[in-house]
């Protein structure tokens, strides 16, 4: 066995002038740390362990040497020269070469590095590196992969010679690419964007330095413009400078998973400082030109792609004027789950230079927005929609006029220019009202208006507000006349107006021939017949006291402006066939309840009964109060039968069905604390009010009298006294607790109501609702 040096080989000795210090470091996850760490290994003690063990992987082990191990501080190595150890070949296997690390005794220029290019987990991931400039030398390597057997995916794991101009690109397994250099003696990492964004800017500024004598080196591809940003629907002068790789930058973007940040680097640039809308003070650049720093072709990754050229831009000055403007894009907004911003060219032809996006989530999932520099130049227009869906205010026109950026809310903008540019509009199959051709006559159109709409919380936003879709008849001033039966229904002409008329591709006409026709015909006719059928119950004067959820049925099917135009033959909604079941249904439901609405409505018009009894109920507050009360015989109070309070809440109102002969139905009220009571008495009990009935309502005055007693409204003044009440006892005695005044006159109780005599089942088609 042969120990060899590691730039020349020596054999039974070493020349300690020939061995070289190294520094150790560790490059991972894009970023250098100090030393590379060890782990104990049962054989040959501590060890640097490359890559894994297991199916589809190779590990490798770089001991630590026998006679000059390097020295160890907390598990990790420092500086170290890698020994080559040969085997040679014996028995017909190759020769075998390892390393171990031994005490340095001398300097040098160059660095070790163990480079593990393993991050996270996906699916073909490959991590490796490649040389980009010099010759760095890979020493040992091992391996480790994704998956059981080690096919879903890989990632490089070794130890790397750097020397001064080395460059590596480093491909980690997920993620994005890295650039590793020496810089004064040590490892330098950054993202390989950022690498060569460095890199094009040290060359223009040696350009920029030595511009006097070479007045074309940089090459400008736009000379100086005036600069704006548009974000949220604004416009601010300037474009907003921040510091990054290069030093100070335009960032568009931001970093991390399924995000792009990009920086368009300054050169020769100062920029001037100004107060932003909140008072802060900003670095912005105000003027500029876009220079082309370098040009890169990048070989492709894999045999089935293509190279790739990149072109990285800057900002630079320029005694050339470019009439243009320099516009940053953003469409940033307020975060909704799965909202996109979005810009796109509407007219002209604007110049994209950059951009870069951002996005919400940790993998950048759940919603995204991009940033974008552009060049506009005269009468071109941007559509630009911010993310946010309801909760942003756009989608708004961002476009050049008189030599200015002008922003306006897209849908009114539309219309507009519209007008001063029909053709451009109708070769898209849409025009502003009064523009549309007569060739369109005949074909299937939307009418749209412009309004104001708002969702929620979001903000006030105009837009295109469908109004008809129908076969273009006629076109007249400020309108179109539209058949709305366009779709296999009856022929139905309307005039309809707005804003905007835009062609419907993917419908035709239908007309009706033949068998279907007759079908319609004869269905309709049925539909005509039930609803005139349901206008004449709706005219009779016991109507009234049908149950109302029965009622409303009725006056839907008997709406006088009910049509069947528009109604399609069959199927399930607003069919015509559908329509006919449901108006059946109503009307056999009134023929069953009919006659027990006659005899109520007898037995009302006697005073026998009260029908659908009805009072507000709130006891909280001191505002709009009131109540009401169904009280039997026996002096006790009859729950309602239907209530629309909602769930947890005390305020609404109460319905009793049915009152009885026997029963008292009375009513209280009161707008506000100094207000007077109000007192109704909605139906008298046959024969008069029991005692107890009246005690029951003495008590109900001594409460209500109780609750506003001695108070004090806003106006200051005090609640009135509640008075005789409803006038049917004595005046509630405040200072006597004893027993209810007794009536003024005995009354006999008539005989009770048996109201299980009365077929609510008939009446309501149903079971009776109990609060």
């Amino acid at each position: 066995m042969g120990i060899v040096g590691f730039e020349k080989s020596t054999h039974a000795g070493r020349n300690p002038r020939r061995e070289k210090t190294m520094k150790a470091f560790t490059w991972q996850g894009g970023e250098v740390r100090e030393g590379i760490g060890l782990v104990a290994d049962t054989h040959l003690g501590l060890v640097v362990f490359l890559g894994e063990e297991g199916r589809g992987r190779r590990y490798e082990k770089v001991a630590l040497g026998r006679h000059r191990p390097a020295d160890v501080f907390e598990g990790c190595v420092y500086d170290a020269h890698p020994a080559k150890i040969s085997l040679p070949a014996r028995d017909g296997k190759p020769e075998k070469v390892f390393y171990v690390l031994e005490k340095p005794r001398g300097g040098t220029t160059e660095v070790l590095v163990r480079i593990n290019s393993h991050t996270s987990y996906i699916r073909n991931g490959q991590g490796c590196w490649r040389t980009i400039v010099g010759e760095p030398q890979t020493l040992i390597s091992g391996y480790g992969a994704f998956g059981d057997a080690g096919r879903i995916g890989n990632w490089d794991d070794g130890l790397v010679v750097l020397r001064p101009g080395d460059v590596l690109k480093v491909f980690p397994s997920r993620g994005n690419e890295y650039a590793l250099w020496l810089k004064d003696g040590k490892p330098t990492t950054t993202s390989w964007k950022d690498y060569e964004n460095i890199q094009a800017v040290e060359k223009a500024k040696a350009l920029v330095a030595n511009a006097a004598e070479n007045p074309g080196a940089i090459s400008t591809v736009f000379g100086r413009m005036r600069t704006f940003t548009f974000a949220e629907g604004e416009i601010t002068t300037g474009l907003c400078v921040s510091e990054g790789a290069t030093g100070k930058v335009i960032a568009f973007g931001e970093a991390g998973r399924g995000r792009n940040l990009v920086e368009v680097p300054l050169v020769g640039i100062e920029p001037v400082v100004k107060s932003d809308r909140y008072g802060r003070a900003t670095e912005v650049v105000e003027q500029a030109a876009v220079a082309k720093l370098d040009e890169k072709v990048t070989p492709p990754r894999f045999s089935w792609e293509q190279p790739t050229v990149k072109t990285i831009y800057g900002l630079a000055q320029s005694s050339k004027l470019e009439d243009a403007l320099l516009v940053r894009v953003s469409t940033a907004g307020p975060y909704t789950k799965g909202s996109t911003g979005e810009v796109k060219t509407w007219k002209g032809n604007p110049a994209l230079i950059t951009s870069g996006s951002g996005a919400h989530g940790d993998a950048g999932r759940i919603g995204g927005w991009s940033d974008a520099l552009l060049v506009l130049r005269e009468g071109d227009v941007l559509y630009v929609r911010a993310e946010g869906g309801y909760k942003s205010a756009g989608p708004w026109a961002v476009y050049v006029k008189d030599g200015d950026l002008c922003t306006e809310a897209w849908h009114s903008w539309k219309v507009e220019d519209a007008k001063s540019d029909p053709a451009f509009y109708v070769a898209k199959g849409t025009a502003p009202m009064g523009y549309a051709p007569s060739e369109w006559i005949g074909r299937i159109v939307k009418v749209c208006s412009l309004s104001q709409e708002q969702s929620g919380c979001g903000p006030v936003k105009t837009v295109l507000d469908e109004r008809a879709t129908g076969e273009l008849i006629r076109i007249e001033k400020g309108s179109v006349v539209l058949n709305l039966g366009w779709d296999g229904r009856d022929y139905h002409e309307a005039a309809v107006s707005g804003a905007w008329v835009e062609i419907e591709n993917d419908k035709r006409v239908r007309r009706l021939e033949g068998e279907e026709a007759e079908k319609r015909k004869r269905i309709r006719a049925e539909a005509e017949e039930l609803r005139d059928k349901a206008a004449a119950i709706a005219a009779l004067s016991h109507f009234r006291l049908a149950e109302a959820g029965l009622r409303g049925k009725m006056q839907e099917v008997a709406a006088p402006q009910q049509t069947f135009d528009l109604m399609p033959v069959d199927g399930w909604g607003e069919a015509l066939s559908s329509w006919i079941e449901r108006a059946k249904a109503v009307i056999e439901k009134w023929q069953t309840a009919e006659a027990e609405l006659k005899a109520l409505e007898a037995r009302q018009s006697s005073g026998d009964m009260l029908v659908d009894f009805s009072a507000w109920h709130r006891r909280g507050g001191a505002t709009n109060v009131g109540d009401g009360w169904v009280i039997r015989p026996d002096g006790t109070c009859r729950e309602p039968d239907q209530s629309d309070v909602p769930r947890h809440k005390h305020d609404g109102t109460y319905t009793w069905r049915l009152v009885g002969p026997e029963e008292l139905a009375i009513v209280w009220s009161k707008a506000f604390t100094a207000a007077d009571h109000k007192f109704t008495i909605a139906k008298r009990p046959k024969g008069g009010c029991t005692a107890e009935q009246l005690a029951t309502v003495e008590r109900l005055e001594r409460e209500i009298d109780k609750c506003f007693r001695g108070a004090t409204g806003m106006s200051g003044r005090a609640s009135p006294s509640v008075g005789d009440g409803w006038g049917l006892c004595a005046k509630p005695s405040h200072k006597s607790k004893s027993a209810p005044v007794a009536p003024v006159a005995p009354v006999t109780p008539g005989a009770p109501v048996d109201l299980t005599k009365v077929d609510l089942g008939k009446l309501f088609g149903g079971a009776a609702k109990r609060r």
